[in-house]
C-alpha cells in the first residue's frame, strides 16, 4: 500500500503572489478526487522554500494525503493537470510504502 503526500502551493509561478483563493483550489481538487473515488485528507498549511533564483518564498499551500493502490504515474498525471490549471512552477509529490490497518 502506498501513501502520497502532495503539497500544492497557491502562489502563481510568474508573479510569486497568490492569485487563486484557497477555497477555489480546494474545491477543484476535491471534486476531482470525489469523481475518481479517491480516499484523501486535506490540510491547509503555510510553508517556505528556497526558489531556484535564490529568493526565499513563503506561501499558503494545501497538503493532500491519499492512501491506496495508486501509482506514481496516477499521481503525476493528475497533478500535472493541476499544475497547469493554477500556473504552479512545481508541486511536491512524496510517495511512501506503508503498512496500514483500520482500527
Amino acid at each position: 500500500m502506498k501513501k502520497f503526500e502532495v503539497f500544492v502551493g497557491l502562489n502563481d509561478a510568474d508573479t510569486y503572489e497568490q492569485t487563486y483563493h484557497l477555497d477555489d483550489v480546494r474545491k477543484y481538487i476535491t471534486e476531482a478526487y470525489m469523481q475518481e473515488k479517491i480516499d484523501f485528507s486535506a490540510a491547509f498549511v503555510k510553508g517556505g522554500y528556497l526558489h531556484e533564483n535564490g529568493d526565499y518564498i513563503l506561501e499558503n499551500s494545501i497538503l493532500y494525503t491519499f492512501i491506496g493502490d495508486y501509482t506514481k504515474e496516477d499521481a503525476d498525471a493528475f497533478f500535472e493537470e493541476v499544475k497547469r490549471t493554477i500556473n504552479q512552477e512545481s508541486i511536491l509529490v512524496c510517495e511512501t510504502e506503508i503498512d496500514n490497518k483500520y482500527m
